[in-house]
């Protein structure tokens, strides 16, 4: 029997808070603290029949009908 590969796509979110001066800040220091991979486990390492590869992080578009924000304060001094 004919084997295939199929591919399937999702889409992750990640939250981080950090403290900064501004939202300018504040986006580039969540760039630097994020973690860039996933676990072996996460990946399907040593599994047979199966892989999972994470993409580029980027920021999410700021979207005013359903309240969302790329970056929004947290707490105040």
């Amino acid at each position: 029997m004919p084997k295939y590969r199929v591919f399937f796509e999702a889409t992750a979110s990640m939250t981080v808070e950090v403290e900064a001066e501004d939202e300018e800040s504040a986006e580039t220091a969540a760039y630097n603290v994020m973690p860039t991979q996933i676990c072996a486990q996460c990946t399907g390492w040593g599994s047979k029949g199966w892989s999972r590869d994470l993409s580029e992080w980027e920021l999410i578009e700021d979207n005013e009908e359903y309240g969302l924000k790329a970056v929004e304060l947290v707490e105040e001094d």
